[in-house]
C-alpha cells in the first residue's frame, strides 16, 4: 500500500468490470496531473491499480456461554419468537374460518391450514420445553459446583459450615434426582426424587438425616358393583300360563357394532370404510362406538353415533367432494409399489397432472424446482384441498422458493436467477442505475432482493410502484424543484441528465458517457433552483474544471496559443 501522490484528485466511478485493476461497483478512482489512472481509495486508504485492498481484521468470536450453548443444542433461540408469528397467524385463520359456511371449500383449505399451523406450534412448544429444560440442567450444574466449591474452601481452612453440606445435597438432589445419603440414614432406606425424602417402612428422614413424621394412607373403600335385572313377562303354550324374567338381549359384538356402524358413515354421511381407518378422529369415534376404546366408559345409540359424526371437525372442514378425494388418497397408499406404477387410478393420474403444472409454473417465475417428494407433497395438498386450478394458490407455493441456481458459463459455475426473476432483477438494477443509486438502496420496506423478487412473482408489489416510489425519494433528497418536477412526472435522472452527460463527456474526453457518476458534482451543478443551464455556459463550466486540463484539446488550445505569442515576438514563421 503506497501513499496517494500529491497533486492527484478522486473522482468516483462505477467500474463494470471493464477497468482492469480496480474493484467492481462504485470506486473511488485516484487520477494523475495527466489525467492517467493511477489507482483508487478505499477506506481511507491509497491502493495502485492491481493492488488488492488489504484484509480488515475479524473481530475474535465471543465463545458462547454455558447456558447460550445449552440453548442451542436444544434447539436455538428463535422458538419462542417463532412460536409468537405462528399463534399470530392461527388466530387471524380461526378468524377467518368463522365466516365461510362448512360447505364452503374456502373454509376446508384454511382448516387444513389451520391444523398445519397447530402442528408446528406444537413442535415448537415441544422444542421450546426442551431449550428451559437444558437451561436449568446447566443452571443446576454451576449451582452444585458453586456449592462444592464452598464446601472445599470449609475444608481446606478447616471452618464447618453445616450449611454449605446442606446446599451440596440440594443441589445434587437437583442435578442427580438423588441426594447423599446421610448417616443417620439406615442403609435398606429408599429414595423418593419426588417427596426428596428417604422411607423405611412407615419411618422417613429429610435429606439432611433429620428424621420426619410418616403420614398414614387410608387405602379407598373397595366399590360393590351390583348386577343389574331385566325383568318382563314371558307368555306360555300348551293351555297353560306363567309368569318370570325376559333374558337380557344378547349384545352385539364389536365386530358387528364397526360393521353397522361403517354402514352408516357410507350412506347417511358418504364416508367410505377407509377414512374410519386414517382419519384419527373418525377412528376414534369408530373405536367408542364398539367399546374398542379402553377409556371409553359410555355406550352410545346408534343415533349419538350420528350426531358425533355431524360435529366432527373433520367432517365438518371436508365437503363429499373432500372426503371423496381424501378416499382416493388412502386407498392409492394402500396398492403395492408394482400397481403404483401402473398409474392407471384417477388419483395418479391427477397427481402427476399437478406435478408437471408445478414444475412448468418453476421454469416460467424463476423458482427454484423441489424435490421430488417436495413436489408430490404439494400436489397431494393441493388436489385434496381442491386448489390444483387455483392459479394463486399454485403461485403462491413457488414463489415462496424463488433463488438462485447454478449454471455452467465458460467453463464456470455460476449463480443467477432465471425466469421472469431474472427479468425483475435486471429492471430493477437498471432503475436503480438510471437514477444514481444500488440496488439495495430500492429495496422497499427493509427487506432483501429475494422478498422483493418473491412478491413481484405473487403478486403482493408492483415493479412500477417501485420505482414511482424510487423517483420520489429522489425528490426528498435535496433536489431541485425542477428536477423534482420532472421526477414525479416519471423520468428519470438519467434521462433529465442526459443532454449535459453526453456533453461532459465530449468536453472532457470521456468514452462512454454512462462512466459519468449521475452524483457527479460538476453534472449536478448543470440544473440548480434557478433553472437547468444552456449547454453553451455548461461547456464554459467544463473547460474551468481540473479534468478538462488533461484531455487533448487543452493540450491542443495550449499548443496553439504558444505558438501565437512566438510568432508575435517573430520566433516562428
Amino acid at each position: 500500500m503506497a501513499k496517494r501522490p500529491d497533486g492527484s484528485y478522486v473522482s468516483n466511478i462505477l467500474n463494470t468490470g471493464l477497468q482492469k485493476g480496480l474493484p467492481n461497483g462504485f470506486v473511488d478512482a485516484v487520477f494523475g496531473k495527466d489525467g492517467s489512472l493511477l489507482g483508487y481509495e478505499k477506506d481511507g486508504d491509497f491502493y495502485q491499480v492491481g493492488e488488492k485492498p488489504k484484509a480488515k481484521p475479524q473481530k475474535p468470536k465471543t465463545p458462547l456461554t454455558a447456558l447460550e450453548a445449552a440453548e442451542k443444542a436444544a434447539g436455538g433461540s428463535r422458538a419462542k419468537s417463532d412460536l409468537t408469528d405462528l399463534e399470530f397467524r392461527a388466530k387471524g385463520l380461526s378468524e377467518k374460518i368463522v365466516l365461510y359456511k362448512s360447505v364452503d371449500p374456502r373454509r376446508a383449505a384454511l382448516v387444513i391450514q389451520l391444523n398445519n399451523l397447530k402442528g408446528d406450534i406444537s413442535t415448537l412448544k415441544g422444542k421450546i420445553e426442551n431449550v428451559e429444560k437444558a437451561k436449568a440442567k446447566v443452571k443446576d450444574a454451576q449451582a452444585l459446583a458453586k456449592a462444592e466449591q464452598k464446601q472445599q474452601d470449609n475444608k481446606d481452612l478447616g471452618v464447618v459450615d453445616t450449611g454449605a453440606d446442606d446446599a451440596v445435597r440440594a443441589a445434587k438432589l437437583k442435578v442427580d434426582g438423588k441426594a447423599p445419603r446421610p448417616n443417620t440414614v439406615p442403609a435398606a432406606a429408599n429414595f423418593s426424587s419426588v417427596t426428596g425424602q428417604w422411607t423405611l417402612g412407615k419411618d422417613t428422614w429429610d435429606n439432611t438425616g433429620n428424621k420426619a413424621t410418616a403420614t398414614a394412607i387410608t387405602p379407598p373403600k373397595p366399590v360393590t358393583q351390583k348386577t343389574p335385572v331385566a325383568t318382563g313377562n314371558q307368555g306360555g303354550s300348551g293351555g297353560g300360563s306363567g309368569s318370570g324374567n325376559t333374558p337380557p338381549e344378547k349384545p352385539k359384538t364389536a365386530s358387528q357394532l364397526k360393521a353397522e356402524a361403517l354402514s352408516v358413515g357410507d350412506k347417511d354421511f358418504d364416508i367410505p370404510a377407509s377414512l374410519f381407518d386414517k382419519v384419527d378422529s373418525l377412528k376414534l369415534l369408530l373405536k367408542q362406538y364398539t367399546n374398542d376404546d379402553p377409556n371409553s366408559k359410555t355406550k352410545w345409540t346408534l343415533e349419538e353415533f350420528r350426531q358425533r359424526i355431524q360435529s366432527d371437525v373433520w367432517f365438518l372442514a371436508n365437503g363429499k367432494a373432500f372426503r371423496a378425494r381424501w378416499a382416493q388418497k388412502y386407498n392409492y397408499d394402500g396398492l403395492t409399489d408394482d400397481e403404483r406404477k401402473l398409474g392407471t387410478t384417477e388419483y395418479a393420474q391427477a397427481i402427476d397432472v399437478i406435478i408437471k403444472k408445478l414444475k412448468t409454473g418453476s421454469y416460467k417465475i424463476g423458482a427454484v424446482i423441489p424435490s421430488e417428494d417436495d413436489l408430490r407433497k404439494a400436489a397431494e395438498n393441493l388436489y385434496i384441498t381442491n386448489q390444483s386450478e387455483n392459479e394463486s394458490a399454485i403461485l403462491d407455493f413457488l414463489s415462496r422458493r424463488i433463488g438462485k441456481s447454478a449454471t455452467m458459463s465458460g467453463g464456470e459455475i455460476r449463480s443467477n436467477y432465471s425466469g421472469d426473476a431474472l427479468k425483475n432483477y435486471q429492471e430493477l438494477q437498471s432503475v436503480a442505475k438510471a437514477n444514481g443509486l444500488k440496488l439495495s438502496d430500492i429495496i422497499p420496506g427493509g427487506g432483501t432482493e429475494l422478498t422483493v423478487l418473491t412478491g413481484l412473482a405473487n403478486g403482493t408489489l408492483d415493479v412500477n410502484r417501485i420505482k414511482q416510489d424510487v423517483r420520489q425519494k429522489l425528490a426528498s433528497s435535496g433536489q431541485p424543484q425542477y428536477v423534482r418536477d420532472l421526477l414525479g412526472q416519471g423520468y428519470d435522472l438519467e434521462q433529465i441528465f442526459s443532454p449535459y452527460r453526453r456533453t461532459m463527456a465530449n468536453i472532457l474526453e470521456i468514452g462512454d458517457e454512462n462512466e459519468i457518476d449521475l452524483n457527479d458534482p460538476v453534472l449536478r451543478s448543470a440544473i440548480t433552483d434557478k433553472g437547468d443551464m444552456n449547454l453553451y455556459d455548461f461547456k464554459k463550466v467544463l473547460r474551468q474544471d481540473s479534468r478538462w486540463q488533461y484531455t487533448g484539446q487543452a493540450k491542443e488550445d495550449t499548443s496553439n496559443a504558444l505558438m501565437g505569442v512566438l510568432r508575435d515576438f517573430g520566433f516562428q514563421g
